[in-house]
């Protein structure tokens, strides 16, 4: 009898040392899972701030692009014109074609 008393006491005492243990182990899981909630965070905040920069970027590439296509029309334009103003310079063909 006195045996199984103190097999139950040892097996009482594994079960607390046991629980004990766990406990810590929760403790140090929690501080790991804080540790990494802030990794978290601070990913997410990087994530953030490159997709406001690309998105930035990707603005001025269009207005750069825009201003690109607006200035080519212009050149376009203003080679249209001068040669509409060379035409007008030119005799008529009528009197080119009479002095040969």
């Amino acid at each position: 009898m006195f045996k199984e008393i103190i097999e139950a006491a040892n097996h009482a005492f594994g079960v607390t040392g046991e629980l004990t243990q766990a406990t810590g182990d929760i403790a140090r899981h929690e501080e790991v899972i804080q540790e990494l909630r802030g990794e978290v965070h601070a990913l997410s905040q990087n994530v953030e701030r490159l997709t406001f920069e690309i998105e930035r970027m990707r603005d001025h590439a269009e207005a750069e692009r825009r201003q690109a296509q607006t200035e080519r029309e212009k050149l376009l334009l203003q080679l249209e014109n001068a040669m509409l103003k060379m035409e007008r310079r030119l005799p008529p063909v009528d009197t080119i074609i009479k002095d040969r």
